[in-house]
């Protein structure tokens, strides 16, 4: 018997043999006479992943407004992830193993060739965790598999999957027309605008609106999509004096900073206002990661040809996953990037190529 959009992923979602349905999702797709049903079943896995997403880690009961640097944060929670506003943090123990993936722009092979290559569904070891930096849709053709997937990992893995939002995961609802804030190039919400029920698209933006932005490792290292907020004037001169919290990086403006901010291999830059974009440089880094005694930083957001690019003596790390030579699922002008992912065990952080 033929089964609709919504059966197949009905019968997807509850296969118990989780890597075929995994592979089920990669290859999933849908006739323009079944979205109407498939719907149906895409909103039930938006919701239940949303569901995981809220649960864990839970929201932090304590007081925090004067909880300004990570060692005093682990000093709260030395054994217990927790969330803090659109902040997550999370201990290091002895036998964690952490993977990170940049960008992924609607390219299925490479997170289908990492998923396998640490045999993450197939395992299931608690003591492996994922990080997803954001940028999951947009530019790549198969946004919607990519976001098949993240929602199935965060509603079987939900402690060990975390999901950060980029930049092309901020969407904006003005009059029930919803509209991305990567203005340009926002591919997914463009073509599925014409498919889906704005219900539908509602649901999706919920989700994103949910995803926090910044994860902190209890070894000092931070994860992001795009890097540092920016430094605000104070007795004529630019500084971090504002945070008197981490608490103060959940304002809204500096929270879309943190996704949209790159850096520059310079001692200093003139900071520009007027976008959540900008360009920082080193002075302006290192202000801020002393100010919250962080160790490293890891982001996304931008292409470099290895995959990778380490900037101010090693201190900031941005990783880029998707792209290849050949790989037919890539965005074409990525396709002479090596995507890779990193590795991060208590003490060591590896990179490897994905392909």
């Amino acid at each position: 018997m033929k089964m609709g959009g919504h059966q197949k992923l009905n019968w997807i979602l509850k296969n118990r043999d989780l890597p075929k349905a995994l592979n089920y999702l990669f290859s999933f797709e849908i006739n323009n006479n079944e979205i109407e049903e498939f719907q149906k079943a895409f909103v039930l896995l938006i919701k239940e992943a949303k569901k995981k997403l809220d649960k864990f880690p839970p929201f932090f009961k304590k007081n925090l407004k004067n909880v300004l640097s990570i060692p005093e944060l682990r000093k709260q929670s030395p054994s217990q992830p927790f969330k803090l506003g659109k902040i997550i943090y999370l201990p290091i123990k002895e036998n964690d193993c952490f993977y990170v993936l940049g960008d992924i722009h609607g390219d299925i092979n490479t997170l289908r060739t990492f998923l396998e290559k640490i045999h993450f569904v197939r395992n299931r070891n608690e003591n492996i965790k994922i990080i997803f930096l954001g940028d999951y849709i947009d530019r790549g053709l198969h946004g919607l598999n990519i976001l098949l997937v993240i929602l199935f990992l965060k509603k079987h893995f939900h402690k060990q999957v975390f999901l950060l939002q980029g930049n092309h995961e901020v969407w904006k609802d003005e009059k029930e027309k919803l509209t991305s804030t990567a203005t340009g190039d926002n591919l997914f919400l463009e073509f599925w605008q014409n498919h889906f029920h704005y219900e539908t698209l509602k649901e999706i933006k919920n989700f994103f609106d949910a995803l926090p932005a910044m994860l902190i490792l209890s070894n000092g290292i931070i994860l992001v999509h795009g890097g540092i907020p920016r430094p605000r004037e104070e007795n004529n001169e630019l500084n971090y004096n504002y945070l008197k919290s981490l608490n103060n990086l959940n304002d809204n403006s500096t929270l879309l900073e943190m996704l949209w901010s790159r850096p520059e291999e310079k001692e200093d830059v003139i900071i520009t206002y007027g976008s959540h974009d900008f360009t920082f440089a080193k002075k302006q880094y290192e202000a801020f990661i002393n100010r919250i005694k962080g160790k490293l930083m890891i982001r996304a957001h931008d292409p470099f040809l290895p995959g990778y690019q380490a900037f101010f003596n090693g201190k900031l790390l941005s990783i880029f996953s998707t792209g290849g030579e050949g790989n037919q699922t890539a965005y074409s002008p990525y396709t002479n990037i090596n995507p890779v992912y990193l590795q991060i065990l208590p003490e060591d952080i590896n990179i490897y190529p994905i392909f």
